[in-house]
Formats: structure tokens, sequence, C-alpha cells
């Protein structure tokens, strides 16, 4: 089920408002179509991963796994992101999270997914401003870069792009169709038509298109599809603590704050953890006493043997101690086609101005 199913009842209200939503998010995307408002360059590549819809379909998961095999592939990369609610997100400095060689930054500074992609990614600086271009601009005279990764990156026009990486939800790639707040969508599905490349997550069997609702909105743009796995444990401290074969057996209580938190859920089980207690948090959570008590109730109630949540979470959590032993779960992305990775940088290779 789509996490942004808002109830039957306000229908009446909510359609006009996704009207005049549509209307204000199709005058924007044709100034930028026409050049009325022209997008800015950097002087090297830029990948643009994002979605359609409002949270849930992966991004932060799939931009490490971009950033980690393109690294491996020869390339230099940096990442640039707004930060989620980060404090100081409208100044005019560029918050380093990362250079590649020092954490900087705090999830209060920087956001939860900037400072868990900079902790994942040794070597590959993370920076933060609302105008990437800002961003990337100071990377290029600061840093030994060559590839830039947008995170969140598709509807942010104002950066031209050489790839445009589409993420759509594999079970609901539309939602319930609707534009804000009538539904999930950022933008009319025919913006599809700009992404160069697709990628279906969470799907449990390989697939190279698209359901046909979604399919005429993106004639021709190649498919990919992929799943994700639990990779293995974290420590408090987001240091490798291991397979999840460690707590095989184990009693578990398991919280996050995600779009979409059963996703997390379902996952675990599926690895054979026996979960018994699952708390379900805001997306961007922030772990205050009334949280954190609420787990420690939690542990009180269950007697579990170990608490599991997400790296996500873990970069918000203060230090211990906790009432048992506590390990996040890394996730990783799987994509089922082997060539995707070629697809990918074959785009970043030639240059596509306008995208």
């Amino acid at each position: 089920m789509n996490p942004y199913a808002p109830p039957a009842a306000l229908t009446p209200v909510l359609r006009p408002a996704a009207w005049i939503y549509g209307l204000a998010t199709e005058w924007r995307n044709r100034r930028y179509a026409t050049g009325a408002r022209p997008a800015e360059r950097l002087a090297h590549p830029v990948l643009a991963v994002g979605n359609l819809t409002v949270g849930g379909t992966g991004k932060t998961p799939v931009v490490a796994h971009l950033a980690a095999e393109l690294q491996r592939r020869g390339w230099c990369p940096a990442i640039l992101s707004r930060g989620y609610r980060r404090q100081g997100e409208r100044g005019e400095a560029v918050a380093v999270v990362s250079d590649g060689a020092t954490l900087r930054l705090g999830p209060e500074d920087a956001g939860d997914e900037p400072v868990l992609l900079a902790r994942r990614l040794p070597g590959v600086p993370v920076l933060c401003h609302r105008r990437r271009s800002i961003a990337g601009r100071w990377a290029e005279a600061n840093l030994a870069v060559n590839l830039f990764i947008l995170d969140d990156g598709f509807q942010h026009r104002a950066l031209d792009r050489d790839c445009n990486l589409l993420l759509l939800d594999g079970a609901e790639p539309l939602g319930n169709g609707r534009l804000l707040p009538a539904g999930p969508l950022r933008e009319h599905p025919h913006g599809m038509r700009r992404a160069d490349l697709i990628l279906l997550t969470r799907c449990t069997a390989p697939a190279a298109a698209l359901p046909p609702d979604a399919a005429r909105h993106a004639p021709g743009v190649p498919v990919f599809s992929s799943d994700f796995i639990p990779a293995g444990l974290v420590d408090g401290d987001g240091r490798a603590a291991g397979a999840l074969d460690a707590i095989q057996g184990c009693r578990a209580v398991a919280f996050c704050g995600l779009a979409r938190p059963e996703t997390f859920f379902r996952m675990l089980e599926s690895a054979g953890i026996a979960l018994v207690s699952r708390l379900a948090f805001a997306d961007h959570q922030t772990y205050d006493a009334a949280a954190r008590e609420r787990i420690a109730a939690a542990c009180r109630c269950d007697a579990p043997d170990v608490l599991l949540t997400t790296e996500k979470d873990l970069v918000k959590l203060p230090p211990g101690p906790w009432p048992c032993l506590l390990r996040a779960v890394s996730i990783a992305v799987r994509v089922h086609q082997p060539g995707w990775l070629d697809a990918v940088e074959a785009r970043l290779t030639t240059r596509q101005p306008g995208k």
C-alpha cells in the first residue's frame, strides 16, 4: 500500500489543491524545457537520482550503491544533497558533510541521509546546499572530483545533468495516480519522459518493463529492476559488526523512521529474524526523550536480545546505554540486470544537455 493515501472523505478538498499544484509544476517544467529558465552547468558529468513520488523508493541505498560502484570503476564522485530539515538550510555557505576523508557534520547540521552516505562511503565527498550548483562549484574548486551524484535530484531542474535515473516502486509506480496533496505524485507522470533510465525498486522478481499505465509516459526508456537486501550489521559507532547470522535465533525489537517502515520489518523477517515488537516512527524521526522511552518500554515489555534499526536512524541516536545490544542493519540494493552500470556510464560519457 502506498504510504501517501489520504482519506477518501478529503477527496473533494484535495483534488482542487492537486489541480493547482499540477498547474504550478507544469509551468515550472515548461520554463526549463523552453529555456526561459536556463539550468546551470557544472564542468563534470552529473548523475541525478530521484523519484516521481514522495518517499519510499529507496533513493539512499541506490545513491550509495552507485557512488561505490562508480568509484570502483575509476570515477571520483561527490554527492550533492539539499539535506532534509538541516539547520542553516537557507544559508549561503556550503555544508561539507564529508570531504571524503573526514566526517565534519552531524545530522542536525546536514540531515540524516547525507551523514549516512558520508559514513558508508569513504573517499566520497558529501556536500549540502539548497542550490546544488553552488555545492558543485565549491567541490570543483576544492576537491579532486570528476562526477556529481544528485541525491533526490529528478525535480531539481536548476542544475543540468547528463543522466537522469528515475526510481519507481515496483509494486505501485504511480501510487494512486494523483498529484500532491491528493496523492503521492510530485509532478505529472509525463515527466517520466525526462528519464534516461528507470530503476524499479522492491521487485520480488526481475522485470524489464513498466506496467502499461506507467509505460505510456516513458516510451523507449530502458527499464531495470532491483530489490533491497540486508548486507550486515553495524554497531553504534557505524562500524561493521558481522553478518545477520550472528543474531539468528535472537529475539529482536525493531524500530525505524522511514516512509515505509513495514518494508524494513518484512526484510528482517524474510532474513529469518524473529521480531517480538515493531516500532514505526515518522520519516526522518528525531529521537528525543519521548521516542527513546517508547523504545525502552518495548524492551522492558518484550525482553529482547537485540535492538535493530536502520543506518539512517542510527546516525540520529544519542550514545547509549540502551536496554540491550543495539545494532543497525545495513541495506544494500541488488539490481537484477548485470549491464545496468554500463548503461549509466554510457550516458555519463556522452553529454546530453537540457535534461
